[in-house]
């Protein structure tokens, strides 16, 4: 019997070959446009736009102190 060939998953943010539980995530939860990412990257990039969502919000309540 033939080996399979079988296509390595890559991060498109850091080029890594993503591990088989990554894989298994992007397959399940897709996103559109289709980018596969590793936990890792996604980690970082939740924590940026975690801390410019609190940036946001804390340039909005800036009014109330007076």
């Amino acid at each position: 019997m033939g080996k399979k060939n079988m296509k390595k998953n890559i991060c498109s943010i850091c080029n890594e070959i993503l591990s088989d539980i990554d894989s298994e995530l992007n397959n399940k939860y897709r996103s559109y446009p289709k980018i596969l990412i590793c936990t890792s990257c996604l980690k970082k990039k939740e924590d940026k736009l975690s801390k410019k969502i609190s940036k946001i919000l804390s340039s909005d309540l800036d009014i109330y102190d007076y």
